[in-house]
């Protein structure tokens, strides 16, 4: 597996008060963590939630999506 990451995948929870918090997941074309990272948290524009790396995101599965380098996006 020597490829770079070509993105991560990213799971973002949001407290909902006493609810079962959300879980959303984002897809950041972004091959270095702290960026994706920072990019889905200016995306999601929410500073309750919480952001977690959930594994690599393939080449094949940014081009599946239809993401530009650099993108993030969220498919609900």
């Amino acid at each position: 597996m020597g490829d770079e990451a070509s993105g991560w995948v990213v799971t973002v929870t949001t407290p909902l008060g006493r609810a079962v918090p959300a879980a959303r997941v984002w897809y950041a074309a972004i091959p270095d963590k702290e960026a994706a990272i920072a990019a889905v948290k200016q995306a999601t524009n929410d500073p309750g939630a919480t952001l977690e790396i959930s594994r690599e995101m393939s080449e094949t599965l940014r081009i599946a999506f239809g993401l530009k380098s650099g993108e993030v996006r969220c498919f609900d």
